[in-house]
Formats: C-alpha cells, sequence, structure tokens
C-alpha cells in the first residue's frame, strides 16, 4: 500500500551571510529533516506545500537529478496547493551506506530573493512507511 509523504517547506537566511538554506518538515511529526532526506517506498506518493511563514514566494520547479531521472513514475507536477509526484514503483531500494537519491526543488524567496535552487535527498526503503 503507497503512503502520501507531505513535505512542508521553508527558507531562511543564514545569519550575516547572503546565503539561504531550504528547510523541510516532514508532515507526520512536524520535524524538521536538518538533512533534507525524506524516507519513502517505492509507489508513494509526495507532496511539497509551502510551511506558513515560509519566506517562500512560490516553488518554481522539482524535478530528479540527471544522475536519478527514473526516480519519479509520476510527476513532478505544480498543483494548486504545491507539488506533487510518485516515487518510481521499481526504482531500486537505498540500500545501507548507499547515498540517497538526489533531486532538485527551484524556489522563489517572498520579498525579491534571488531564486534558488536546492538539493534534497529521498531514501527508498521497504517497511519505511508507519503504520496506520
Amino acid at each position: 500500500m503507497s503512503t502520501n509523504h507531505q513535505v512542508f517547506l521553508s527558507f531562511e537566511m543564514q545569519t550575516g551571510t547572503d546565503i539561504g538554506i531550504l528547510k523541510e518538515a516532514n508532515g507526520i511529526n512536524g520535524d524538521p529533516k536538518h538533512d533534507n532526506t525524506t524516507e519513502v517506498e517505492p509507489g508513494d506518493t509526495m507532496e511539497w506545500v509551502l510551511s506558513e511563514n515560509s519566506n517562500i514566494l512560490n516553488i518554481t520547479a522539482i524535478h530528479p537529478d540527471l544522475n536519478n531521472p527514473t526516480l519519479f513514475s509520476v510527476g513532478p507536477e505544480a498543483q494548486k496547493n504545491g507539488w506533487t509526484a510518485t516515487i518510481n514503483p521499481t526504482i531500486p531500494i537505498t540500500l545501507p551506506g548507499e547515498e540517497p537519491y538526489k533531486y532538485h526543488i527551484g524556489i522563489q524567496p517572498a520579498g525579491g530573493g534571488v531564486p534558488s535552487l536546492f538539493d534534497p535527498k529521498i531514501r527508498v526503503n521497504v517497511g519505511s512507511n508507519p503504520t496506520p
């Protein structure tokens, strides 16, 4: 059975710099994912939405890394309240010690900030979904 994963996005400028960082929080428990890695299973659906007070005007793009072109079987596609995609049901799981799959998120920061591209990760595991 596939699971829908909501990933809430926010953007912060690092103090004393002109560098911004993208933060993700898992919709199940709201915990920040400091390494920006989401745990999924093959066939799961992902939904990226903006957190309240996210400092993001909009998400401009989401696409797989060139090294992982088959990460998503459907999407990513812009929706009314965010973006959605389905993890390829035949994608190999991420074995212990292997790097997670990278993908790219483009954002337009609020307040006239410079558009930015970030590289979060997806770790594909069997048995990573919480039991209902």
